[in-house]
């Protein structure tokens, strides 16, 4: 869900992998900044209710917890309409502006058809 399939299952590597990249302001890099920062505080959450509380929550509902709140900070920023952004927001669903997205998918069709159609004009 967040585009870190080059990342190895260990955890150490994910942390140096996560911490040697270089942060930039592309949707997928914040969704993987988020992701981590979610999933470390939520175990560590777990972590402390399992030793003090007795309290156990599944994996899965653990997952679902870091789902939503990278997903609820997802929709609380300001994000231009790309097609990242667009296909984040199929797989992360959250919300983006309709206006916008319908303008961004006209903006690509129309540049798609005038690549067609000075390829046409090259041809003739």
């Amino acid at each position: 869900m967040a585009k870190l399939n080059d990342y190895s299952n260990i955890w150490a590597e994910i942390i140096s992998g996560i911490a040697n990249k270089p942060a930039s302001n592309t949707v997928w890099s914040v969704i993987q900044r988020l992701v981590f920062g979610a999933a470390v505080y939520f175990i560590w959450q777990e972590r402390n209710a399992r030793l003090f509380s007795g309290v156990e929550r599944s994996e899965d509902c653990l997952f679902m917890i870091i789902v939503e709140s990278v997903r609820m900070r997802l929709m609380g920023l300001k994000m231009k309409v790309t097609s990242d952004v667009i296909n984040a927001s199929v797989i992360w669903k959250f919300p983006i502006d309709k206006n916008l997205k319908y303008k961004r998918m006209l903006e690509e069709l129309f540049a798609d058809d005038n690549d067609k159609t000075d390829v046409d004009d090259e041809d003739n």
